[in-house]
């Protein structure tokens, strides 16, 4: 589950809340966005926003993220 960790990256410089600690983002979106879209859109939306910030300054979307990095995903 993605915690909010705005702050805490002195890498990182963002105007967006920053959310970490993505197991996989399949598993985030196949079970958890269901329940954060009913109950919290404004956390859904700011999710989403920081999966393009990602984008932005890593230059690809992470299959996860923790600990202020990308899980990079190696394909044969």
């Amino acid at each position: 589950m993605p915690s909010e960790r705005s702050g805490k990256n002195p890498n990182w410089e963002s105007e967006e809340l920053i959310y970490y600690d993505f197991d996989t983002l399949w598993t985030y979106f196949q079970a958890y966005e269901h329940l954060v879209g009913v109950d919290g859109a404004d956390e859904a939306a700011c999710v989403a926003r920081e999966l393009v910030d990602i984008w932005r300054w890593e230059h690809f979307m992470p299959d996860a993220r923790s600990e202020n990095y990308n899980g990079r995903v190696w394909v044969r």
